[in-house]
C-alpha cells in the first residue's frame, strides 16, 4: 500500500469519526435535553402530587376534626344539658321544700294569729254584751216605755240554733210585755247591709219561734251610735224603729206619725 492510499483510508475514517461523534453529541444532547425535561416534567408532576396530596390531607383532616368537634360539641351539650336539668330540678326541689317549710310556719302563724283574734273578739265579745247590758239596753228599754210597751222581759246575747246546734242567727237584744216582742239590733256605725242582714235575721227568728209567739206582734228596732240620714230613711222605710246615742243615753229618732212594721212571715 503507498502513502496516498494510506492518506485516503485514514481521511476517511476520520471524517467518519468526526461524524460519529458529532451525531452521538447530538444524541447525548438531545438525550440530557430529553432527561431534563423528563426530570423537570417529573418534578413538576411530584410538586403537584405533594400539593395535591397536601390539599388533600388538609381536607380531610379538616372534615376529621370538623365530625370530632362537632361529636364533641353534641357530647359536651348534652353532657351540659342533662348536668343542668339535674341542677334545676335540684334547685327546684330544694326551693320547693322551702317553701314549703315558710308555708307551714306561715300557717302557723296565721292559727296563732287567728287564735289571738278569736280570743280578743271573744273578750270584746263579752265587753260589748256588758256594754249592751249596762248602758244601751237600760236607754232602750226607757225609750220604748216612753212609748208605753212597758217592757219587762229582756234578753240579749240570744243565739238561734237548728237541730243540730249549728247558730243560724244572733240576736242583740231581745224586748218583751206578754203582747209585743222587740227584736233591736245595735251597731256602732250602722250601714244598709247591716239592716238588710239584721231583717233575715228577725225572719229566722221569727219562724224558730213561731210555735211560742201566741199572736204576740213582732216588732224591729236599730240602734247605733252614727246614723248617716240615708240609712235612717231606710231603716224606717223597712217599719224598724231608730235608736241613735245622745250623751249617754238613746233618743228615739222617729217621725211624729211613724208607725212600725209588724213581721209576720207566713
Amino acid at each position: 500500500m503507498n502513502k496516498k492510499q494510506t492518506t485516503q483510508k485514514s481521511n476517511i475514517t476520520y471524517d467518519q469519526i468526526v461524524q460519529t461523534l458529532r451525531e452521538t453529541q447530538l444524541i447525548v444532547r438531545e438525550t440530557i435535553e430529553e432527561r431534563k425535561k423528563t426530570e423537570k416534567i417529573t418534578a413538576q408532576e411530584m410538586k403537584e402530587f405533594r400539593e395535591s396530596l397536601r390539599e388533600s390531607l388538609q381536607v380531610s383532616l379538616h372534615v376529621s376534626l370538623q365530625e370530632s368537634l362537632q361529636t364533641s360539641l353534641q357530647e359536651s351539650l348534652q353532657t351540659f344539658l342533662q348536668e343542668s336539668l339535674q341542677a334545676s330540678i335540684k334547685e327546684l326541689s330544694e326551693e320547693r321544700k322551702k317553701r314549703e317549710k315558710i308555708a307551714e310556719q306561715e300557717m302557723k302563724d296565721i292559727r296563732a294569729s287567728i287564735k289571738r283574734f278569736s280570743d280578743q273578739m271573744g273578750k270584746l265579745g263579752n265587753r260589748f254584751g256588758d256594754l249592751i247590758e249596762h248602758i244601751v239596753l237600760p236607754g232602750i228599754i226607757r225609750r220604748f216605755n216612753e212609748l208605753d210597751y212597758q217592757f219587762n222581759e229582756e234578753i240579749h246575747g240570744l243565739k238561734i240554733r237548728d237541730k243540730k246546734n249549728i247558730v243560724l242567727a244572733e240576736i242583740d237584744i231581745i224586748l218583751e210585755n206578754g203582747s209585743v216582742i222587740a227584736v233591736v239590733e245595735v251597731k256602732a256605725n250602722p250601714e244598709a247591709e247591716d239592716i238588710k242582714d239584721f231583717l233575715k235575721r228577725i225572719e229566722i227568728f221569727y219562724h224558730n219561734r213561731k210555735d211560742k209567739l201566741e199572736n204576740k206582734k213582732v216588732i224591729g228596732a236599730i240602734a247605733g251610735a252614727i246614723f248617716p240620714q240615708n240609712v235612717r230613711d231606710y231603716a224606717i222605710k223597712n217599719g224598724l224603729y231608730v235608736l241613735k246615742q245622745s250623751g249617754d243615753t238613746m233618743k228615739m229618732d222617729v217621725p211624729k206619725n211613724f208607725k212600725p212594721r209588724e213581721f209576720s212571715f207566713e
